[in-house]
């Protein structure tokens, strides 16, 4: 994946409740991942928490071409 695709990709995360109703989702930018910062830290918009967040650490060492 260049540069380039990596600005238009985006990681989705799809949050569900107990009875796997759809509760949230969150995007997030391939680009902003593979560069920095080390920390993520993301507000969730779901539907009976909009305070809920999600937090990662993510260190890519290298880029590579993959296709998901």
């Amino acid at each position: 994946m260049t540069e380039y695709e990596m600005r238009k990709k985006f990681l989705i995360i799809t949050f569900y409740d107990k009875t796997n109703q759809e509760i949230g989702v969150l995007k997030i930018n391939f680009y902003l991942l593979a560069n920095g910062p080390f920390h993520q830290d993301f507000a969730i918009n779901l539907r009976d928490d909009p305070s809920a967040r999600v937090s990662f650490d993510l260190k890519i060492a290298q880029i590579i071409k993959m296709k998901f």
